[in-house]
């Protein structure tokens, strides 16, 4: 009933979205700026940058689509409830699959790549759940390594919809009280079965209703610890 999708088409579909105007001429003229940095006659003037791309994938040897903005992975965290964690922080583990990936671009750029970063669920509780290995660029991007476990489901994005952002959330209360007080007879209201539909009873029910789901909202995301999505989703550093 509900398509399901991977962490790369999902991906794609943001970058599509973000680069649709001038921003993929932005982001060429950044890499462009960045590659001139570590040009020969400028390696030693940016001595420490450059022995930092050791740990980085350079763009031009690996695929053009497998390379994500932080944007388009934040959007993708975001709307899937997701969180990027580096490797110290990671608690699960990668496969071994993975591992050998980045064995093997060690071993054919030269590179000295130790570091990685994980993109996985929020709760991290489903064992199988759908998970990403990224590196960073040398260009600030991060490039799609390996991805495993079970497609995200679009029902995750609809359950957590309210939990992206404080305005989702703010939406969803307004619409139910709104939506209540609207469906509830005049009689309920003001216990008289004369009484008009539209009253000043039925706008104050309104209000009332909004404070008691926002009271209930609030218990419970700070009963259980859960944070919006827009603040939470990073935590690469």
């Amino acid at each position: 009933m509900f398509p399901k999708t991977n962490i790369r088409n999902a991906l794609i579909k943001v970058r599509k979205k973000q680069r649709a105007g001038g921003e993929e001429l932005l982001h060429e003229t950044r890499r462009l700026l960045d590659k001139d940095l570590l040009s020969n006659k400028k390696i030693l003037e940016n001595l420490k940058l450059y022995e930092n791309t050791q740990q980085l994938v350079n763009e031009e040897d690996v695929e053009s689509d497998s390379i994500f903005t932080l944007n388009e992975i934040g959007e993708t965290a975001i709307k899937y409830r997701l969180c990027l964690v580096h490797r110290n922080k990671y608690k699960g583990e990668i496969p071994y699959e993975a591992t050998l990936k980045i064995e093997y671009l060690n071993l054919t750029y030269q590179k000295n790549i130790n570091s990685y970063y994980v993109l996985a669920d929020s709760y991290n509780k489903r064992v199988n759940s759908r998970r990403a290995v990224f590196i960073k660029t040398n260009y600030g991007h991060f490039y799609l390594l390996h991805e495993w476990g079970e497609d995200l489901p679009q029902q995750q994005y609809l359950f957590n919809w309210p939990l992206q952002k404080l305005e989702n959330m703010a939406f969803l209360l307004i619409a139910l009280s709104v939506s209540i007080a609207l469906l509830l007879p005049g009689w309920l209201i003001l216990s008289d079965a004369t009484a008009p539909y539209w009253n000043g009873y039925r706008i104050a029910l309104v209000f009332h209703l909004l404070i008691l789901f926002s009271c209930f909202g609030a218990f419970f995301m700070l009963a259980f610890s859960v944070k919006f999505s827009k603040s939470s989703w990073n935590k690469s550093e």
